[in-house]
């Protein structure tokens, strides 16, 4: 039996992040993946201020856990699994829909306003909590070999994220960051809705990225 690569998405909330949204994914994209044989798997974590956002990033690579232990029994690849995320979920994913505060200081003070106070909320103004929750302070080796970046105009995560992707090769991580039309809240959504509609330029890109690293192999009859 041919067991299927599977991806796995963490949806966030652009604003305010950690705080609101929940598990739901664009249907385009669902749709798009499941008809390429990709499995596909949605998890959701508890939102401030009732956890912490460390507890959040916990209950998310629980859910991770769950999946790698229950892998026989789901008929899924346990050496192919992509995790996917958007917005504040896209925090430690491998395919990061428009993700954000790759470096939480800078996402203060490139951000100000409901941006940067909604970062306040989520993990306060100690430096070293900051630094400890900020993605890119954690690229060095070893990490998951590959990376895809897509993003949207949004003030200061363009920065960010070609600051990441930086970090990711100077640790000899292979990384794609691509940016498409859009900015602020508007094209956040767009991307989370759109991604899978063949008629947006990112999913092409999505595509023929998940093609390169993680194929489908069908088994022959």
């Amino acid at each position: 039996m041919e067991m299927e690569t599977t991806i796995i998405s963490a949806s966030g909330s652009p604003s305010p992040p950690w705080q609101s949204g929940t598990d739901s994914t664009g249907s385009a994209e669902v749709a798009r993946l499941t008809g390429q044989s990709y499995a596909f798997a949605t998890v959701n974590y508890t939102l401030i201020p009732s956890v912490t956002v460390e507890e959040q990033v916990h209950e998310v690579a629980d859910s991770l856990g769950y999946l790698v232990r229950n892998a026989a029994r789901l008929d899924f690849d346990l050496q192919q699994i992509i995790q996917m995320g958007h917005s504040s979920g896209a925090h430690d994913s491998v395919i990061s829909l428009d993700g954000s505060n790759y470096n939480a200081v800078a996402e203060i003070t490139d951000s100000p306003g409901k941006i940067a106070d909604s970062t306040i909320r989520g993990l306060g103004t100690d430096p070293k909590r900051l630094q400890a929750m900020s993605t890119t302070h954690h690229a060095r080796a070893p990490n998951a070999g590959i990376f895809l970046l897509l993003h949207v105009h949004r003030q200061g995560d363009i920065r960010q994220a070609v600051e990441l992707s930086a970090a990711l090769e100077a640790a000899g991580t292979d990384v794609a960051l691509h940016v498409f039309e859009g900015e602020g809240f508007e094209g956040d959504m767009q991307m989370l809705l759109r991604l899978g509609d063949p008629t947006y330029p990112a999913t092409l890109v999505m595509d023929n990225w998940l093609k390169v690293h993680v194929p489908v192999t069908i088994a022959s009859a």
